[in-house]
């Protein structure tokens, strides 16, 4: 179900200090279709749930640990740039772009130190 106004979405820019605050354009388009907790869902399947938490000004955050998770699990780093769609109740589509602002489309790979590609030895 989308909201009345068609839906929504946010972007989000990791250097940002109100990185887990959720805009309040958005919460006022989507309110009646957000519970207490999103499903994160990317673009190659994978999937996390957010609780989301509100202070007492009645601001929307995601919750600290799991967002930590989620960022952790997806290799964010202050160079990617985020945009969340609202697709239905409490559920998100993702999208992870570059530091050039190419959408990452495959999920990302664990990298050890001491090798890179190409490191045939």
């Amino acid at each position: 179900m989308l909201t009345e106004r068609g839906g929504g979405g946010f972007a989000r820019d990791l250097s940002s200090n109100f990185l887990r605050k959720l805009p309040q354009d958005f919460l006022e388009r989507t309110v009646h279709n957000l519970g207490d907790e999103v499903e994160l869902k990317m673009v190659w399947g994978s999937s996390w749930m957010i609780p989301l938490v509100r202070n007492e000004r009645g601001d929307v955050f995601f919750e600290k640990q799991k967002w930590c998770e989620f960022v952790d699990d997806n290799y964010i780093t202050q160079d990617h740039f985020l945009a969340f769609k609202h697709v239905r109740d409490n559920y998100l589509c993702v999208i992870i772009f570059d530091e050039n602002g190419i959408e990452i489309m495959e999920a990302p790979q664990p990298r050890s130190c001491c090798t890179s590609p190409g490191d045939s030895l």
